[in-house]
């Protein structure tokens, strides 16, 4: 017999307005601007008092900073277990191919849209926004080291060898979006991009045994 699976659990009514809240905030600062949205305006999009979004988040930083944590959060959960028995190259395309995902979805281009403006006027946010970015490539940051410590990668700054590896991903499907004016990437230009990322990164970083 297969085990029985309990039934996902039901949101309070509560956390659905939070969510509700959450999901307005991001609709509101992505059509208009962080600092001409208004409280007023995100209780009518999540049809919810403006009582009720007070009383789950006191601000519209605070609501700017929990849509940051969700976001970088999806990206910190992205899977990259280090497998001694698996070519490189094919484990560094699953995690390209999941870290562009990421990039790629709804809710990570809106919040960019939100957060680069945000980040040119304040050095606070672009700093904070920038260290829990990379933050979140942890999971990544210890692929490498793993990889170097099992002598199949010369990494000797697995940080730097990190920003290296998104940065490129970045350029491939993100940058050419939000600063360009370019289409979202189809498939075929995301595979190119996983793909060649992950040939650069080989190239420079591989141990290659006699």
């Amino acid at each position: 017999m297969g085990e029985s699976k309990l039934p996902p659990k039901k949101l309070s009514l509560s956390d659905r307005k939070r969510r509700a809240i959450l999901d307005a905030a991001i609709l509101e600062f992505d059509i208009g601007c962080f600092e001409s949205t208004s409280m007023d305006q995100i209780a009518a999009r999540a049809g919810v008092s403006k009582r009720t979004v007070y009383n789950h988040f006191c601000s519209k930083e605070m609501l700017f900073e929990e849509i940051r944590r969700e976001v970088f959060a999806q990206i910190a959960d992205i899977e990259c277990e280090y497998d001694t028995q698996t070519p490189l190259e094919v484990q560094l395309i699953t995690i390209a191919t999941m870290q562009v995902e990421q990039l790629c979805s709804p809710a990570f281009v809106s919040f960019a849209r939100i957060s680069i403006p945000l980040s040119l006027r304040s050095v606070e946010v672009a700093k904070s926004t920038y260290c829990e970015f990379y933050a979140s490539q942890n999971v990544i940051l210890k692929w490498f080291r793993d990889a170097t410590e099992d002598g199949r990668l010369a990494v000797h700054d697995p940080k730097f060898a990190a920003r290296q590896f998104v940065g490129l991903l970045n350029a491939g499907v993100l940058w050419p979006r939000l600063i360009g004016g370019q289409p979202a990437p189809s498939k075929a230009v995301r595979k190119c991009v996983v793909e060649s990322t992950v040939s650069m990164f080989l190239n420079e970083y591989a141990i290659r045994k006699p």
